[in-house]
């Protein structure tokens, strides 16, 4: 089941996430959300609620869809910084590492 987790920055709320493992394979996290309030984005917090998501799950692989298809260029970029693939199935794109 996914949590979303609210993250902060010097006390400001910036935005959130949310990931879970699969319940059919143990070794696999589910990236649901990784939201940032648009006056905080191109700062460098998505890249942290990222790099928080892979450090609390450092054995595990890692996929999720990015929504807004290749024109998402912001979620691609992050993705592609911290060594994910993405990969093209049918209309959906997806991140994996």
């Amino acid at each position: 089941m996914s949590k979303v987790k609210r993250f902060y920055y010097n006390g400001k709320y910036i935005g959130n996430y949310s990931c879970s493992i699969d319940e059919h394979n143990k070794d696999l996290v589910h990236i649901w959300t990784i939201n940032v309030l648009p006056r905080y984005q191109g700062r460098g917090f998505g890249s942290q609620m990222l790099s928080k998501i892979i450090e609390e799950n450092d054995d595990k692989k890692f996929q999720a869809v990015i929504l807004g298809g290749m024109e998402n260029i912001a979620s691609i970029k992050l993705f592609t910084k911290y060594n994910f693939k993405i990969i093209k199935l049918d209309d959906q794109i997806y991140a994996c590492r």
